[in-house]
């Protein structure tokens, strides 16, 4: 987070990061939009309501056609990395750039922007599966492409069908068949 960006978005943030741990892109129980647009959009719609209306203070019209999770899922996290940078060239070129206002303008900029960023990158949790003494035994993803875990997340066991894979030498009966099926 870039220093003299807007206190009540830096709050934002820090409430963000605070409880963005389980969610992601992929995950329908803990969609990311879900988590932007209830913690992140206030604050941002606020600030750029408090900005003058002159055509510099432009954050890709964040705050005015639509919220910051609305720009990101429509265009977006590469877009709209791209947008916020160029919205930042655009206002260095202005004659506002040195005043306080301006300061605060493009730090708060810079850290959307990179927040943008650190989103994209943003990937499903992964949670430690632990065996009767607390052990680490292997990781569950929580992701899509995972269809077959390594471990049950219930009961923290290898799954039937990565014990059937990993013993090449089990037979396969008719009985497996029935079981796997």
């Amino acid at each position: 987070m870039d220093d003299g960006c807007n206190r009540q978005i830096a709050e934002a943030i820090k409430a963000f990061e605070d409880e963005w741990k389980p969610y992601s892109l992929e995950s329908k129980c803990y969609p990311l939009m879900g988590l932007i647009n209830r913690l992140l959009d206030p604050a941002i719609d606020d600030y750029v309501r408090s900005l003058p209306s002159s055509p510099p203070h432009n954050l890709c019209g964040i705050g005015i056609k639509h919220s910051f999770g609305g720009l990101l899922d429509q265009i977006g996290f590469e877009t709209t990395y791209r947008c916020l940078r160029e919205s930042i060239r655009r206002f260095e070129k202005s004659d506002y750039f040195s005043s306080e206002q301006g300061d605060e303008f493009i730090a708060t900029a810079s850290t959307l922007m990179f927040l943008a960023d650190q989103l994209r990158a943003k990937r499903p949790v992964r949670i430690p599966i632990k065996d009767e003494q607390q052990k680490p035994r292997g990781v569950y993803k929580r992701s899509v492409s995972n269809f077959w875990p390594e471990f049950c997340p219930l009961s923290g066991e290898i799954s039937e069908y990565q014990a059937f894979i990993s013993n090449p030498n089990m037979s396969k009966g008719k009985e497996d068949d029935l079981l796997l099926s």
